[in-house]
């Protein structure tokens, strides 16, 4: 994650957060690798941060010497996932929805909160559009009022069915704006469109990822994703089959 383009900052302000309960019963309170200098030292929000992709770069930050704040409203994040972050000084957790405005001082945010698994998305279709659209217009809104970088996770899924192979960044894709998947699909390129009016009115400094199928330490081996789903029938040892075709191993 160190390629993700985001620099030093210049050192944010003490806004008062919440600990997570178990943070005051000193639970794995171990210490923390400063591999920065204190001045160099970043306030880093992470949105979605107890889940599979944010918990391993809370994880990777706060190793860095980060002050780091974790805002998630477990609604597919596990407190399991980052229960090892919990208590180091420089690790905050809050229980929040972005869907709703929430006021920090922060250098950084890496914006990643939104239901990414069919299962989630396809059962609170609703849910998952505002959480793109309404989270990302209040985190570009947060960046806005502290000048923080910001760091949209967006996902392959904007390119639909695509009718070009491989795709460049430059694709727009072929999407279908009404279907099931549309939620996520569309909730994410509604909030690249926001993060990029965003940079281009307000001069808010913006990166954008897209991410592919990814796989590894606490991924969830039922949510309904090609890679989960693929791994889940090999531990059950079962015979996997990828788009219709038998896979020897």
């Amino acid at each position: 994650m160190s390629d993700l383009g985001i620099g030093a900052g210049a050192g944010g302000g003490g806004a008062t957060v919440r600990r997570d309960p178990r943070a005051s019963q000193g639970v794995l309170a171990d210490g923390v690798i400063k591999t920065k200098p204190r001045v160099e030292r970043n306030r880093v929000l992470v949105t979605g941060g107890a889940g599979f992709v944010g918990s391993h770069l809370c994880e990777f930050l706060v190793n860095r010497g980060d002050q780091v704040i974790c805002i998630d409203n477990f609604f597919t994040g596990s407190k399991d996932n980052i229960a090892h972050l919990i208590g180091k000084p420089n690790f905050e957790v809050i229980r929040h929805d972005v869907v709703e405005p929430i006021l920090l001082e922060v250098d950084q945010i890496f914006h990643l909160a939104c239901p990414a698994s069919p299962i989630h998305y396809k059962y609170n279709p609703i849910k998952t559009i505002k959480t793109s659209f309404l989270g990302t217009m209040n985190m570009l809104g947060l960046a806005r009022r502290v000048r923080a970088r910001f760091l949209l996770t967006s996902t392959s899924e904007v390119y639909g069915d695509p009718l070009q192979h491989p795709q460049t960044e430059s694709y727009w894709g072929n999407v279908n704006p009404i279907g099931e998947r549309s939620c996520y699909d569309e909730g994410k390129r509604a909030a690249e469109c926001l993060t990029m009016d965003y940079h281009r009115e307000h001069g808010i400094e913006v990166r954008i990822v897209r991410i592919f199928n990814t796989y590894g330490p606490r991924m969830a081996l039922d949510d309904g994703r090609v890679v989960s789903n693929f791994v889940a029938q090999v531990g059950a040892l079962m015979h996997p089959r990828v788009r219709g075709c038998d896979v020897s191993l």
